[in-house]
């Protein structure tokens, strides 16, 4: 309250115009009383005399010429015309209340007799307001606000802003579903919104002045208990209250940006980021409201980006990647911060398809933006994936004999010689080896052949080819089994650590040692037949 308590409305507490009304008045009443105040000591009134009051108003700063009128009456009409319009004048507005009628205000202080009008624009008489006419609170806080509006007219934005979001709620309640569930001072209630609309299958607070809970924790406590239901909630909430975001500017965070940095706090974070992928590619409205509505893109878009190329989503992973830098226009750090994190994301050390695809469908989509702060990055992010492609490639197993490996299929074999290509960095460096082992063993044969030539050996020998399961040509081996044939499943040691490995018969044969495929005292011998039920 201000020293002249102007509740005019009898509520109990003032408004911004009512105390804005207070501080007027206040510095007129604090001003020098010597100077010419006349136009506020002057008390009008229906005078006996028909002439009088032109006298009276011949003495104050008038922009009304009384002689114009045969009555006051008529003259209060004219000057309240004029008032109205130069209502952007404060100085004129206040000025002419002195001959508005008997509704006026007088206050005394110190002598000083001042007239104050009140006047409601739009609302001249105000109904009362009865907060039973409303369905909730919220919007009878609204119908205060409407009621109460502009006592003294403002161009104050803020003044604006709440106006627009009280007929927003009063005019639409009906008929737009943000409207009946938004509070014009704290935004939309998402939680009474969802109850009062969808059957679901957890507790949600009641909501009617203020929003209880963050939409993200809602859907959170959804998706624990059913995935599609919170998804298909997720999308109707971004069709029913985006369209109105401007009455809530933290809305479109809330609705978008929010929820996908938060999956990770979801008990099944890695299964709810896979349905949402697979919804996204489905619903490719859903996709790009959801990508475009929020100025601050969320921070986690990387592993969105990830999940849809885990899930072999391929065109949903470009799109996402895409809108992003759409939606961030020339903010480079946004945009360098998306592909470091996409990168990083993509480097699991177990396979190399995800960066792979990165490599051959993203990055090139980065290579096209124009900014040189992103373009200064290429070379960097480029080694970056090279370097750990190849060091994939070298600790993967199942990479052993493809992509910069496919050479060791490809080599002679070198079991017999004890070498194995896993040991070797490059197909040169494996065959020099080979060449050189190879023509020692010649030489050795030579001279054993040399030694044995009167010493013939007449004994039968069987020699199985093996086929491994990483090889492409048989292996020879000896064995004193006679039941093996071809087809059997055996087991076999292979490599200088004479490793245990299965492989299966393509052939078998019965050679003297002279005839042999491999020299008999080289020739590894079978371990054991592995039986039909064993495989």
């Amino acid at each position: 309250m201000g020293p002249f308590d102007f509740d005019l409305d009898g509520d109990g507490r003032t408004s911004i115009a009512e105390d804005y009304l207070n501080y007027r008045v206040f510095e007129d009443c604090t001003r020098d009383t010597d100077a010419d105040d006349d136009d506020l000591e002057l008390e009008l009134s229906d005078s006996d005399s028909e002439d009088d009051w032109r006298l009276e108003c011949y003495d104050i700063d008038s922009p009304v010429d009384a002689d114009l009128y045969d009555t006051f009456q008529e003259y209060k009409e004219a000057l309240a015309e004029a008032r109205a319009a130069n209502a952007d004048d404060d100085e004129f507005m206040y000025d002419s209340d002195a001959f508005m009628d008997d509704s006026d205000n007088f206050i005394e202080e110190d002598g000083l007799t001042l007239t104050v009008s009140v006047e409601f624009p739009e609302y001249d008489e105000p109904e009362e307001i009865d907060e039973s006419d409303y369905p909730n609170r919220r919007r009878y806080n609204a119908a205060c606000v409407l009621a109460k509006e502009y006592i003294v007219n403002s161009d104050d934005d803020y003044n604006k802003d709440m106006t627009a979001k009280c007929r927003f709620i009063i005019e639409n309640s009906g008929s737009i579903i943000a409207a009946n569930y938004f509070e014009y001072m704290r935004g939309f209630l998402y939680a009474q919104a969802i109850k009062e609309n969808f059957l679901v299958p957890c507790t949600l607070p009641d909501e009617d002045e203020k929003p209880e809970i963050d939409f993200c924790d809602i859907i959170r406590k959804i998706a624990r208990i059913d995935v599609p239901l919170s998804l298909e909630i997720w999308a109707w909430c971004l069709d029913k209250f985006i369209p109105y975001s401007r009455f809530d500017e933290y809305s479109s965070y809330q609705l978008t940006t929010q929820v996908i940095n938060k999956i990770g706090d979801f008990a099944n974070a890695a299964e709810y980021r896979s349905a949402l992928v697979y919804y996204m590619n489905d619903n490719k409205t859903f996709c790009e409201i959801l990508m475009l509505s929020a100025d601050e893109p969320a921070s986690r878009t990387d592993k969105l980006i990830v999940t849809a190329i885990n899930e072999e989503q391929y065109d949903l992973a470009v799109s996402i990647f895409s809108l992003y830098i759409a939606n961030v226009g020339d903010r480079w750090k946004l945009i360098n911060s998306l592909i470091k994190n996409t990168i990083s994301e993509c480097m699991n050390y177990k396979e190399l398809e995800t960066i792979e695809f990165f490599k051959e469908h993203l990055l090139p989509i980065a290579k096209e933006i124009p900014l040189g702060m992103v373009q200064d990055e290429m070379e960097e992010w480029e080694a970056e994936i090279d370097s750990y492609m190849l060091s994939v490639e070298k600790s993967c197993s199942q990479y052993r004999f493809t992509r910069s490996n496919a050479w060791r299929c490809t080599v002679p074999d070198g079991s017999r010689l004890r070498m194995n290509p896993e040991n070797y960095a490059t197909e040169q460096e494996y065959m020099e080896t080979y060449r050189e082992r190879l023509e020692l063993e010649r030489q050795r044969e030579k001279a054993q052949m040399e030694w044995r030539k009167d010493d013939f050996d007449s004994e039968v020998y069987t020699y199985c080819g093996i086929m491994l399961p990483f090889s492409n040509r048989p292996y020879s081996y000896r064995t004193d089994d006679a039941s093996i044939k071809i087809g059997d499943t055996v087991v076999v040691p292979f490599g200088i650590d004479e490793t245990e490995t299965e492989g299966k018969v393509v052939s078998v044969g019965q050679y003297l040692a002279v005839g042999a495929p491999y020299p008999i005292e080289k020739t590894k011998k079978i371990i054991r037949k592995i039986s039909e039920e064993q495989v």
